[in-house]
């Protein structure tokens, strides 16, 4: 929600929001909660229950983004084009525990 981003990012306005930690926060989806996001540079969702990853694609000005230690089933190919501007190796995930990750649209 809109309130729990300004309390993890300490804004009072989520469109200025920059740098967003919600590490080991029991999320298990995103939706459209970062929507209004737009200026978020720094992107820290490790340790939490999320299975698939949709909702990031409207974030033009993501540069880091940490996946890690999620249980991550399915990308989006929307999502997978949309980080054509996020250097690698400012790319933290986990392996999938096992070799049947779905990727879809």
């Amino acid at each position: 929600s809109r309130d729990a981003i300004k309390k993890a990012a300490g804004e009072y306005d989520v469109e200025v929001v920059q740098s967003l930690s919600l590490d080991g926060a029991s999320l298990r989806g995103i939706g459209t909660a970062l929507a209004d996001c737009r200026l978020l540079v720094n992107l820290r969702l490790s340790g939490n229950q999320l299975a698939r990853i949709e909702g990031l694609e409207h974030l033009p000005k993501l540069q880091r983004l940490d996946l890690s230690h999620n249980r991550i089933k399915r990308i989006g190919t929307t999502f997978v084009s949309s980080l054509l501007h996020v250097c690698p190796s400012h790319l933290a995930a986990t392996p999938p525990t096992s070799p049947n990750v779905n990727r879809s649209s």
